[in-house]
């Protein structure tokens, strides 16, 4: 699904307060940095010499994507060529043209992440997805999102052995909202959006493979994940919070799978 600057309805528990959130803060370019260390850490997506990508990045575009393009660029981790190997997705098509016209050695697709999968197993090599569309958590429409991603997971599987999905979702929807089952909770809500992911990509990935719940969070992991102030890695986490100052945003999380 194409992010369109944090407008996704799938049940967006609090969709006009994620669109005015700054996501370009200086907490959301260290999870960047964290995504990429752990991606460049996954055996099989680079390439031995140049130490560039084999796969594909795919990534949600939205009005920040440059500093993606930026950190990949700088890491020398993008091939060169006609197929550089990032990709990246909006439902915004006016978006898309003109990061077309910035990025004409990248691939830009606009529309529903979703109704592309089939074109991305056909078309494309993909062994990173991040989507970062800042859903809300443990919903039942998120679960069958994932569920569509199970053809791009067994393809990057097959072609390179490995694959990673970096999932961001809205953590403070669950600390706040009173539609929340677990609204206080967010440890708990979690767990279970966590376990579904698991479970959703599970039909194309070996389960012993995937780590259990508990190998993904330190010992403090409650503690951190309530305070409002906190950000960067946590585990298998990283947390960021849109604003800066005293003007501090939705919290965001970011889960790491190695699949």
């Amino acid at each position: 699904m194409g992010k369109s600057d944090s407008t996704t309805r799938i049940r967006d528990c609090d969709s006009e307060s994620r669109k005015r959130a700054n996501f370009t803060s200086s907490g959301k370019d260290l999870v960047r940095q964290c995504n990429l260390a752990f991606v460049h850490d996954t055996i099989g997506l680079w390439t031995n010499d140049t130490r560039q990508l084999k796969c594909d990045w795919v990534e949600l575009a939205g009005t920040s994507i440059h500093h993606t393009i930026q950190m990949l660029e700088d890491a020398k981790a993008l091939r060169t060529g006609s197929q550089r190997g990032f990709i990246g997705v909006d439902k915004d098509r006016e978006r898309i043209a003109q990061l077309r016209l910035k990025h004409p050695d990248l691939q830009w697709l606009a529309g529903d992440l979703r109704h592309h999968i089939s074109w991305l197993c056909t078309h494309a090599k993909v062994g990173v997805l991040n989507f970062d569309g800042y859903m809300e958590i443990g919903t039942r429409d998120t679960g069958a999102t994932f569920t569509t991603f199970r053809p791009l997971v067994r393809r990057g599987i097959s072609l390179f052995g490995s694959f990673v999905l970096l999932a961001t979702n809205d953590l403070t929807s669950v600390v706040r909202h009173p539609r929340s089952a677990h609204r206080g909770q967010p440890e708990v809500a979690l767990r279970m959006h966590t376990e579904m992911i698991i479970e959703k990509l599970g039909g194309y990935a070996d389960r012993r493979s995937l780590p259990e719940f508990d190998e993904l969070l330190p010992p403090d992991f409650v503690d951190k994940i309530k305070d409002p102030r906190f950000s960067g890695p946590l585990g298998a986490y990283r947390i960021y919070t849109g604003g800066t100052g005293n003007k501090l945003g939705h919290r965001m999380i970011t889960l790491g799978l190695r699949l």
